[in-house]
């Protein structure tokens, strides 16, 4: 019974000591994970935003905008589009002011080494410790017109019909323009019975979008749908019709409002025209 005893005290000890060792791994993974998650923090505190861009005219630019009361040096800063990346080697953005990029792959001074994409695209900028200043997404521009900031340096991002590099935004007139739909994909285009019907759809408007309504009829009910964003494209808008026995035809068509209650249908001449597909077996 003597000698027992400290075989059991010696179980009761390594017993503890496992117990410890469990908990100082563990604490060591969780103090690890939150030093990764404080580096994971890439925002900065520089005050600078991409203001507008062209995408349409040779060579097309993107403005960036200082809204700060001080000139920001920008030697170190970069660019970045389309996993290319260029370092910006000196200049400055005066307080209120803007400063001006030439998007020809000629690769100086203020010449990017990359030229922008027209069919959308997404612009970030980045201080010397690559933490991100801004990020600017734009869609398809396929004219020449520019999109940005109204006024200069707001969350309010439109399509601008006379670009304005190096000087505001604000005080330029645009007459407020219906919405536009196009890129209109029906997937799948031949849907076998109770498949659902995804439809993805590109809005866009000068002073936003209010609401985007999928609107379809089969065997004489009617139904309407949100829009909301896709999942595969940030650029599009997606909506569902849901699966139906073969042999039924669903008649549909969109309608967008924008913020001025000014509305666009899609196909032309909808809610009389409409567009439609038949499920297979």
């Amino acid at each position: 019974m003597y000698l027992s005893e400290p075989c059991f005290l010696f179980k009761v000890h390594m017993k503890n000591l496992k117990k410890s060792f469990f908990y100082i791994l563990l604490l060591l993974i969780l103090s690890c994970s939150k030093e990764e998650s404080k580096s994971d923090f890439v925002y900065s505190d520089v005050k600078l935003l991409v203001n507008e861009v062209m995408t349409f005219d040779s060579p097309n630019w993107i403005e960036i905008y200082n809204p700060g009361e001080l000139d920001i040096y920008m030697e170190g800063f970069h660019i970045l589009y389309n996993n290319q990346s260029f370092e910006i080697k000196a200049g400055f953005v005066p307080a209120k002011g803007f400063a001006l990029f030439f998007c020809d792959a000629a690769d100086f001074a203020n010449h990017t080494n990359f030229v922008l994409n027209a069919s959308g695209g997404t612009i970030i900028l980045s201080d010397q410790e690559n933490k991100i200043i801004d990020k600017f997404v734009y869609p398809i521009i396929n004219q020449a017109v520019s999109y940005g900031r109204k006024p200069d340096g707001s969350q309010n991002i439109i399509i601008l019909d006379k670009p304005t590099p190096i000087t505001t935004n604000t005080p330029i007139y645009i007459p407020n323009q219906a919405p536009v739909i196009d890129e209109l994909i029906i997937n799948p285009q031949f849907p076998k019975a109770y498949q659902v019907v995804t439809i993805d759809v590109h809005a866009t408007d000068d002073y936003g979008i209010d609401s985007l309504m999928l609107f379809y009829e089969s065997d004489g009910f009617d139904t309407i749908v949100q829009f909301n964003p896709s999942c595969c494209d940030p650029r599009k808008m997606a909506a569902e019709i849901k699966g139906l026995p073969s042999g039924n035809i669903v008649n549909f068509y969109l309608k967008a409002v924008d913020d001025s209650l000014s509305v666009s249908y899609y196909p032309v001449g909808a809610p009389l025209n409409k567009l439609s597909y038949t499920v297979s077996q």
